[in-house]
């Protein structure tokens, strides 16, 4: 009798703790957020911009793209001083460095940031333009994201860590973008009903051996 009891509570505890983890995983699809332009950015405290995501879909895949000129683009060209600003990406706590902000690098700023780039932006010397990882001095990839809803505040945010030359740094466009799935809703397998089911019997017929 010991041995069915045994038998009847772990087919229902396989059976329960399967049903909750099953699930019908939809096939991802593209998604996109637009930023806004924001001139300066390299002010005296660090600057944050926001995109307020809405949905329900989970992230499995991100990237983002910033773009940033000089303050006064018009008068002096494109170039920017980038590399004396970090760059983080922030959602729901979690926080991914995009660019440690190290010495001033004067150059082009048009970049996707993407975990499956082949270069990291770390060892760009001026124009940093394309593809990029993040910065492997901080070890931080986008992949920390995957899971996450897409509902929320996505906030970018520039540390000038040099102090010089505040002011000569424009936001012209950002953007994020990936793929995202639909979320899982737990249904029980033909296994599962049939594990479940099992250790049903085994309890119905313990208990009527410990009747008879």
């Amino acid at each position: 009798m010991l041995g069915n009891l045994k038998f009847a509570r772990l087919g229902a505890i396989a059976a329960t703790a399967i049903m909750i983890t099953a699930g019908s995983a939809a096939n991802a699809t593209p998604f996109s957020m637009l930023g806004g332009a924001l001139n300066p950015i390299d002010n005296l405290t660090p600057t944050t911009v926001t995109i307020i995501g809405a949905g329900s879909d989970l992230i499995t895949d991100l990237n983002i793209f910033i773009n940033l000129e000089d303050s006064a683009a018009s008068l002096v060209g494109p170039n920017t001083l980038w590399n004396d600003m970090t760059m983080a990406l922030e959602h729901n706590g979690t926080t991914v460095v995009l660019n440690q902000g190290d010495v001033l690098k004067d150059g082009l700023f048009i970049v996707t940031f993407d975990d499956a780039a082949l270069t990291n932006i770390s060892a760009v010397v001026d124009d940093a333009v394309g593809s990029l990882r993040p910065d492997d001095a901080v070890g931080d990839l986008l992949s920390a994201f995957n899971g996450h809803s897409l509902a929320g505040n996505w906030n970018l945010t520039f540390t000038d860590v040099t102090g010089a030359f505040f002011g000569e740094t424009a936001l012209i466009h950002w953007n994020i973008s990936g793929d995202a799935v639909a979320p899982t809703t737990a249904v029980p397998e033909p296994g599962t009903l049939a594990l479940f089911g099992l250790g049903l019997a085994g309890l119905g017929f313990a208990r009527r051996r410990k009747v008879a």
